[in-house]
């Protein structure tokens, strides 16, 4: 039987030889989480692409779904009643990558609200993302050829 009155071994998160602070020892989170930034480094490449593409559906999908819930019945200008989920996201992925065709426009307030909010955050992805990318060519790499 354990013994649940005993005194527990301190953890050092703290080393003072090296002057490093672990971190992550006794946490539960994933390292997606815990340090966004190096795990995207340091995955593969069809990795990173796969999941900078799972973001961009799944923005485009959640704003054609919001766009859809419009109150007033007519969220869009030019907009038909058949394949109406797909005219929204395809509305939806112009606004995110500033195409703008000019066919389907928002036509009510809600419509323009959501518009904006889709487009401030396409911002911010497509920031982030080129960030991302760059930095991961930036990245230095060991020679494949020795010196001679």
């Amino acid at each position: 039987m354990k013994n649940l009155f005993r005194k527990r071994r301190s953890r050092r998160y703290f080393s003072i030889k090296d002057l490093t602070v672990d971190m992550t020892r006794g946490t539960l989170l994933p390292e997606f989480l815990l340090d966004p930034y190096h795990y995207f480094l340091k995955i593969s490449w069809p990795q990173f692409f796969g999941f900078l593409l799972s973001c961009f559906l799944t923005l485009n999908i959640l704003s054609s779904l919001l766009i859809i819930l419009d109150p007033s019945g007519e969220p869009l200008g030019n907009l038909t009643q058949d394949n109406f989920f797909l005219q929204a996201f395809f509305f939806s992925v112009q606004t995110t990558m500033t195409i703008g065709y000019g066919f389907l426009y928002p036509k009510s307030l809600y419509a323009n609200v959501v518009v904006s909010g889709i487009s401030f955050i396409s911002f911010c992805f497509t920031a982030m993302s080129t960030g991302l990318v760059f930095a991961r060519f930036s990245v230095p790499r060991a020679a494949a050829y020795g010196r001679s």
